[in-house]
């Protein structure tokens, strides 16, 4: 079920530095790894956005709207930023590129535990550690953002 209060954001401004290629055009399962991540926001959220990098092509992700990192170079926070920007609902479900096994039954559970009073709710791993790139974030927190963007504090 869609949810017009969820805007769905799938982080692919990175510059996969580590990983040697673009990991949202890398094939998994037959699919290119955004799609995996398109399909999964899609199906809980009432508008679906792709958050870019400077300089990154679009991916072509039908129904989704492409949009660019205003300060650009500052990691996942620098997507957070844009998403939060062009969002046309309350939330943001933010979902990082490369994390293929997020279900949209998952993130339904995760959008479950939305509360009155809270601005986020960051899934974990199986471990416990927080997970801030499969997490859903209000808009509220756009001025806080900003201030961590503009002082140089990236860290999600």
């Amino acid at each position: 079920m869609r949810n017009n209060r969820v805007t769905g954001l799938v982080l692919a401004g990175g510059r996969s530095s580590r990983f040697g290629s673009d990991k949202g055009r890398r094939i998994w399962r037959g699919r290119r790894l955004i799609d995996h991540a398109a399909s999964a926001l899609r199906g809980v959220s009432g508008e679906l956005l792709i958050s870019t990098g400077f300089g990154h092509e679009s991916y072509g992700v039908a129904g989704a709207r492409t949009i660019t990192d205003r300060f650009a170079g500052c990691g996942p926070l620098g997507g957070l930023h844009a998403g939060l920007l062009h969002a046309s609902s309350p939330w943001l479900l933010v979902l990082a590129c490369d994390l293929p096994g997020v279900t949209a039954t998952y993130l339904r559970r995760m959008l479950a535990e939305i509360q009155s009073g809270l601005s986020c709710v960051i899934s974990r791993t199986p471990d416990g550690r927080s997970h801030p790139l499969c997490a859903a974030y209000h808009r509220s927190l756009l001025p806080l953002v900003e201030s961590h963007l503009g002082t140089g504090r990236y860290a999600m």
